[in-house]
């Protein structure tokens, strides 16, 4: 990821269901997120801006609340991003994610 990313990114992620008070991180968290993929549903551009609709699918790195390390995740995604020649140099998301299956 290192390489769609500049140096001074900042990754906004939105208050939501695993993190209420949302959270402004980094290019070394944003490196550190592990077991992550992305379908791209829609993109519209617009300048140095692009606007994004997906699908997320993740596993927990960390137990959260009663949730244990590997729990899988869903999620639809909005994504917001800001480039700076051919580098993202701001992103914010907004994730709504689906219940979880019972385990």
């Amino acid at each position: 990821l290192a390489a769609f990313f500049s140096p001074d990114a900042v990754v906004t992620e939105q208050p939501n269901r695993f993190n209420p008070k949302g959270s402004v991180n980094r290019l070394p968290d944003i490196l550190a997120a592990k077991s992550q993929r992305y379908k791209i549903l829609s993109l519209v551009p617009d300048g140095s801006h692009v606007a994004l609709e997906l699908d997320w699918t993740g596993t927990l790195r960390i137990a959260v609340g009663n949730l244990p390390a590997g729990t899988p995740l869903r999620a639809h995604v909005a994504i917001f991003l800001e480039y700076r020649g051919d580098k993202i140099v701001s992103q914010r998301h907004y994730d709504c994610y689906e219940p979880l299956a019972p385990g």
